[in-house]
């Protein structure tokens, strides 16, 4: 028989509790440990008294405007698998998730059905974000780490130009998964001459790695 998933709901909308609720009746694994409102002071003790297994609570900038940051910290501290509830999960939010440690999110119009396979998949150890926008977002925080390494980076990819249409075209392909020699054959170029405009390439976005250039990192993005 599987394992009973324990989760606490920590959230203003009333409208994601009744989804969530369905849920619950739709998957008795699942169960209700408890809940509250998102800027519930006596949150941390509450959870410190009976651990759940998935906390899922609003993104807190909803409920504590300008103190996202440290709140997030002590988010990551109060249940094993923490899963944001957000009304537009930009990039930001996608960033801010991975880099302390979070689990993924769920938007406040999540189907009963995905909020179910959503606590279960990150009950199991997996991480509730697209595809899509999970590859671009550790794409910008290896970018950050690259930049952090090399201060000068940033600021020397505004000075450069534009990408030329070669340029553009050696990128799509790499992001196609192409070798520097198929693209050279799919071009009518030499092989020596795709590394030159690789190279170009990362010096203009302020890269070091065909891994970055992949994930469709930096702000003069090809």
């Amino acid at each position: 028989m599987a394992e009973t998933i324990s989760i606490w709901l920590a959230s203003h909308s009333d409208d994601f509790r009744r989804r969530l609720v369905s849920c619950l009746d739709s998957n008795p694994r699942i169960v209700l440990q408890g809940e509250c409102s998102a800027d519930d002071e006596s949150l941390a003790t509450r959870l410190n008294a009976g651990r759940p297994d998935v906390l899922l609570v609003d993104w807190p900038a909803r409920a504590r405007p300008g103190s996202d940051v440290s709140v997030l910290k002590r988010l990551a501290l109060l249940a094993p698998q923490v899963l944001v509830l957000v009304a537009t999960p930009t990039m930001g939010i996608v960033a801010a998730i991975l880099r302390n440690r979070l689990h993924g999110y769920l938007r406040f119009d999540s189907s009963p059905d995905e909020c179910g396979r959503a606590i279960v998949r990150v009950f199991e150890g997996d991480v509730w974000i697209p595809r899509s926008r999970l590859a671009e977002s550790l794409g910008d925080l290896l970018r950050e780490r690259e930049e952090r390494r090399a201060p000068g980076a940033a600021s020397h990819r505004k000075s450069v130009g534009r990408f030329t249409t070669r340029e553009r075209e050696v990128v799509r392909l790499v992001r196609q998964g192409m070798t520097n020699k198929e693209i050279g054959h799919d071009l009518g170029i030499v092989e020596d001459t795709v590394k030159k405009h690789l190279q170009h390439v990362y010096d203009k976005l302020g890269i070091r790695r065909r891994s970055l250039l992949v994930l469709g990192t930096g702000r003069g993005r090809a």
